[in-house]
């Protein structure tokens, strides 16, 4: 713009762009621009610095960088690992540079150490493990990682899509988490302008399974108490081979050690009772208390929450020391 003072013309309508400002020297009263971007004004005989921003608007950005995150399972337990998958395609005419994704994970979900490369172009890319690890923000950089351990930047092409891959794994933590896992990224154009992808989010329904279940466990011993006293003493041989039941039709068979065990039974009142044809010829069982209600072939069994995680029931004659747990109890245990 010259120094020369005159009249000029504004004229500039796209949305994507706009008059931004002016800049009048200090004492001069400063040039106004009537009713909006398309108007005539008045410069003075100083120069007046007049912006037109040209860097892309929010809406002009939108649709640039886009992602798409995946998980291989919809649900999963303490323990368990999954694999993520998050797809990345550049949108512009250009290169993009410096990309990074930025994924913040759930409560209790940790990454597994070296899990992460690219597929570039159908190609398989080692990658340097994320900043932030294990959890819970992690920050993967598209670069490729050499054999001697030196990394060189990835650009993402124009039109070019890049697909992370990486693997985590849930911690005992991971129960009370909502399993949501959200991602973002980054990358920036020659010039600086760092375009910004939309979040996208993969969430697993997190199952209480093994020694965190919500579930009971019951599991006890048969074997011959020949002196009557409730308890399995040296010389007393423990029964193979013996079949119980529980109420809806759940079955266990006894091992050689005269041991058995039913996992994943429901809170409440469960029924476990022995098939006396499966008992050896001669072996007769006794009622010890009322949780036989009288038939010493079967026993009542309370699957309640305790406190400790182990709790120890009254035997059967010759059952004996049957045992159950649960866990998360905000019960007290109820006497059998």
């Amino acid at each position: 713009m010259s120094a020369a003072a005159g009249s000029f013309y504004s004229d500039v309508n796209d949305s994507a762009y706009g008059l931004e400002g002016y800049q009048a020297p200090v004492g001069r009263k400063a040039a106004r621009v009537a009713g909006s971007n398309n108007g005539a004004f008045l410069l003075g005989t100083s120069n007046v610095f007049v912006n037109i921003p040209l860097d892309p608007s929010a809406n002009t950005a939108a649709g640039i960088l886009v992602l798409d995150k995946n998980v291989e399972k919809d649900s999963a337990a303490v323990g368990d690992v999954l694999a993520y998958s998050i797809n990345l395609t550049n949108n512009h005419t250009d290169a993009l540079y410096a990309g990074r994704i930025i994924d913040q994970l759930p409560y209790g979900f940790r990454y597994i150490n070296d899990s992460a490369w690219l597929d570039v172009g159908g190609q398989r890319v080692e990658m340097p493990d994320p900043a932030g690890r294990p959890g819970p923000q992690l920050t993967f950089r598209l670069e490729r990682e050499r054999s001697n351990g030196s990394v060189v930047a990835l650009p993402l092409q124009a039109g070019e899509t890049v697909t992370l891959h990486y693997g985590l794994r849930l911690s005992a933590g991971a129960v009370d988490s909502d399993g949501i896992n959200r991602a973002t990224a980054q990358a920036n154009t020659a010039s600086g302008f760092t375009y910004r992808s939309n979040q996208d989010e993969a969430e697993v329904e997190i199952r209480n399974e093994g020694v965190l279940s919500d579930k009971a466990m019951l599991f006890g011993k048969v074997y011959v108490d020949a002196d009557c006293n409730n308890l399995q003493n040296d010389g007393e041989w423990p029964i193979g081979g013996v079949k119980l039941y529980l109420q809806d039709g759940t079955w266990v068979i006894t091992d050689e050690n005269g041991q058995y065990s039913v996992y994943g039974l429901n809170p409440g009142l469960h029924t476990i009772k022995v098939d006396p044809l499966t008992l050896p010829a001669g072996v007769k069982l006794k009622p010890i208390d009322n949780r036989h209600a009288a038939d010493p072939e079967s026993r009542f069994v309370d699957c309640v929450p305790v406190n400790t995680t182990v709790r120890i029931l009254p035997p059967f004659a010759p059952l004996a020391m049957t045992r159950k747990r649960w866990r998360n109890s905000s019960r007290p245990a109820t006497p059998p």
